[in-house]
């Protein structure tokens, strides 16, 4: 079976939507570390433009899977770029996504927390709006 060619090497795009109480952000596209350090970077200079504590970043229409290492560095970014962007102000961001952009152990999200972010990834979009404790707006 042959791979689509219009489906071959699309780049993440990001979409982001400055929601009432919290920052939306959809993304899409073929997984790439180096897109995905840039679409963190994006979503998190968005929120502090905005002025919002809360992300719900929406990864579910992104293809491929990062490594551990990968997963590690993600982990370490969020705090960086909360430390660099929310200084002590509370922040929390939650993640969906499918298996296995999302990891079923959860890596990154442990190395965020353990990092002080309170940050959640789940593979349900009801589960993260309850825990961001927001609605979905459309």
């Amino acid at each position: 079976m042959s791979e689509d060619p219009s489906l071959a090497g699309r780049r993440l795009a990001i979409s982001i939507h400055p929601e009432r109480s919290y920052l939306r952000v959809i993304v899409t596209g073929d997984y790439d570390f180096g897109d995905a350090r840039r679409l963190y970077r994006e979503a998190f200079q968005a929120a502090a433009r905005h002025e919002r504590k809360k992300i719900l970043l929406d990864l579910r229409g992104v293809e491929g899977a990062p490594t551990t290492v990968d997963r590690f560095e993600i982990g370490e970014l969020h705090a960086s770029l909360k430390a660099e962007l929310f200084g002590s102000m509370d922040f929390q961001i939650a993640t969906v996504g499918n298996i296995p952009l999302i990891d079923p152990r959860r890596m990154g999200e442990l190395v965020a927390r353990n990092r002080g972010i309170n940050a959640k990834v789940v593979t349900n979009l009801q589960e993260a709006l309850a825990w961001l404790e927001v609605e979905l707006e459309e």
